[in-house]
Parts: C-alpha cells; structure tokens; sequence
C-alpha cells in the first residue's frame, strides 16, 4: 500500500527547514512544491528530521553531478544511448508515461568492455531526469501526491538467458548505478510491471532489491508475469494485464525500443 501523503504543515516544515523557496532547480525537477517535499516526507515515515537530511542529500548529489546546470552529458549520452534498452513509448488512460525496456537483446560481459561505469551513470542520471521532466509534463503545477500521476514501467524479460545475462560484475554496477536513483528520487514509480519472467529472476531481483536503500524505495506495486501466470514481489496483488495489451502492437517485431530522454521512441533492428 503506497505511503500516505503528509500533511501541508510537514510539508512546510520541512521546506522551512532546508532554507528553501520551492523555486529552485533542483526543486522543480523533483515535482515542484509541494511534490518535491512530499517525496522524502513519504519515503521517511513523515519524519521532517530524516526527509530533511536525505533531501539535504540529494541536493548535494545533484550540485556534484551538476544536473541542474543544463549541459548534458552528450558523450556519455552518444556512447550509451543506442545500447539503452528502453525509454517511453505511450501514456496510460489517464496519463501516467509508459516506459518500457526489453533486455534479451543485451550482452552485460560486452556493455562493460566498451562503456565505463562513469559513462553508464552519466546517462542514467540524465535519463532519470528526463522520465522526471516527462513527469512534471503531464501533471499541473503545484500538484500533490494525492493526484500525482507517477510513471509505469514495463519490463519485458524474454531472451533472457542465465549463460549470458547474469554476469555478477554487471550486475553489481546495475545496483549501483540505479541505487542513485532509488536514494534520490523516491516514489518515483506508479507500478512496476515485468513480463516473461524466466523463473530464475526471482533470485536476480532479490540482489537488485537488497542493493535499494531501504526508506527510499519505490513506492508503487511490483508484478511479475511468468509463462502466463502472475505473482507478485512479496504482497498479493493481481497481475495488471490491462498494461500489457496496449503496447503489443508497438512493441511487435524485430528489435528493440530505445530512446534518449525526451525524445520520441523509435524502432532498431
């Protein structure tokens, strides 16, 4: 059950405390006030003293990574970008972004051969802030919690191979680098939805889920579908198929979907 959403006065306290307008960058990135606050107040049981501290954080970790400068990574984004294995392909009924990502086409052993751990991070980052400016689009200015349309991610399995995929160097920077995300930006996920699940994953996801720091978690339900069945990640819940169904008739075919962030999604292969 997702977190409820805190009260305008921690809401307030918390800004107070951080010495922060609601203005800045770094702020509107996050959703703006009062969406930005709400995050780490909901992602911290409602304790101003803990959001405080781990929004003071973020802060610094954008400051250092220089996100909030306006140059991207154009490097990093021309080397990593056309082996990224996803980005938006549609909306739902009621506007949440749809991403999704498909990982058979991957070889981990060769991704870290050619690209460096700096250069993975440097797109992730930039990536992660364009799902957010995609975000902040389709919601309206000075937008709560309470009606905040977070986006849906589909994640599709199939090809998966245990030979090839799991690659324990690989997936150790995996955790790392998304380990970023998932302390800075939290609540960030509506749903998480993986299809054609190889039974293995189970243990695959478990390091990826250790590896997330635990206050700052995502927020939204997790759902696996597993040759035609569906169980979910540690709560009862039914598989969202609805999901599913639009996006097959783009999705179909030869190669993958891939994207830099803000970009229409286009077709490879």
């Amino acid at each position: 059950m997702p977190p409820l959403v805190p009260d305008p006065a921690l809401v307030e306290q918390l800004r107070a405390s951080l010495k922060l307008t609601g203005s800045e960058p770094a702020v509107q990135i996050l959703g703006g006030s009062p969406r930005a606050f709400e995050r780490f107040l909901m992602a911290h049981g409602h304790s101003v003293a803990k959001a405080a501290k781990a929004m003071a954080a973020t802060l610094r970790f954008r400051k250092e990574h220089e996100l909030d400068s306006g140059d991207a990574p154009h490097a990093a984004i021309a080397k990593v970008a056309p082996l990224w294995p996803g980005g938006k392909v549609t909306n739902t009924k009621d506007g949440s972004p749809v991403y999704f990502f498909g990982y058979g086409h991957l070889d981990p052993r060769a991704l870290m051969r050619n690209i460096s751990e700096a250069e993975v991070t440097a797109f992730y980052l930039h990536f992660m802030d364009g799902m957010m400016h995609e975000t902040n689009r389709v919601n309206p200015p000075q937008c709560s919690s309470h009606t905040w349309l977070r986006p849906v991610e589909v994640h599709d399995m199939q090809g998966l191979c245990f030979a090839v995929h799991v690659a324990p160097p690989a997936l150790l920077l995996l955790a790392r680098v998304i380990g970023y995300g998932q302390a800075h930006i939290p609540d960030n996920v509506r749903m998480a939805v993986f299809i054609h699940a190889p039974r293995w994953f189970s243990a695959i996801w478990g390091v990826l889920k250790c590896a997330r720091p635990g206050p700052a978690r995502r927020s939204g339900g997790v759902y696996f579908s597993v040759s035609g069945g569906a169980w979910a990640a540690g709560e009862p819940a039914r598989f969202p198929h609805r999901l599913t169904l639009p996006l097959a008739p783009a999705l179909s075919g030869k190669g993958h979907v891939h994207t830099e962030p803000g970009s229409s999604h286009r077709r490879s292969g």
